[in-house]
């Protein structure tokens, strides 16, 4: 696995998701959502977004992104987070 491809493929699909903002992201709470995804080095990944809420009140959303490479042979993983505020405004 390019750990850096990786890192890459995990911080765009982390401002995808910030983008999209946090009325879809709580639409996906307590849900994982898996992808595949070929990088542009043809190397074929496997992206895992994990919604939680990030506090007791229910408010915060942490969306954890863990990009593997999807072969038998590969170990580890990389992993991003952001957290996704509630405005409350």
């Amino acid at each position: 696995m390019d750990r850096t491809e990786a890192q890459a493929l995990a911080s765009k699909e982390l401002q995808r998701v910030e983008r999209d903002g946090y009325g879809v992201a709580s639409e996906h709470i307590e849900q994982v959502i898996l992808k595949e995804i070929t990088a542009p080095g043809g190397t074929d990944y496997e992206l895992e977004l994990s919604y939680l809420w990030d506090d007791e009140e229910h408010e915060d959303i942490l969306v954890i992104c863990r990009v593997k490479a999807r072969t038998w042979f590969e170990r580890g993983h990389v992993e991003r987070s952001i957290k996704l505020a509630c405005n409350r405004d």
